[in-house]
């Protein structure tokens, strides 16, 4: 297995953002991260439900665990039917995509500077 973390993907004047790209030999797997925020609550059976308020509106989310995400992933590569690929091509797979990664510097600060609040002019 090859986990490639902050993968940036451009063709053709389109780019994407991968946070983790995850390579089994018979799949792989785009798992994309957040930060939540909003209220979290535990149901009966476990479940973690998020909820938030937007434009006046309740919505609540399952939120997924990292110990439910590697039973989902185990679970879809026993139940994958597609063959085991050897090493070597499960390698190059991973290596494809690794140099298909553009390096590319996000300025963070420049893009959240108009929310940063003056000290000094807050009375």
């Amino acid at each position: 297995m090859y986990i490639i973390h902050d993968l940036h993907l451009e063709s053709d004047g389109l780019s994407a953002r991968i946070d983790y790209l995850i390579f089994t030999k018979k799949i792989c797997f785009v798992i994309e991260c957040k930060n939540l925020f909003g209220n979290i609550e535990i149901t009966d059976k476990g479940d973690y439900i998020r909820t938030i308020e937007f434009d006046g509106e309740e919505i609540k989310d399952k939120v997924i665990m990292v110990e439910e995400l590697v039973d989902y992933i185990k679970d879809k590569y026993e139940k994958s039917k597609e063959p085991e690929m050897s090493d070597e091509a499960l390698l190059s797979w991973a290596e494809f995509f690794l140099n298909s990664h553009k390096e590319k510097e996000i300025p963070y600060l420049e893009k959240y500077n108009k929310y940063l609040i003056d000290n000094n002019s807050v009375g």
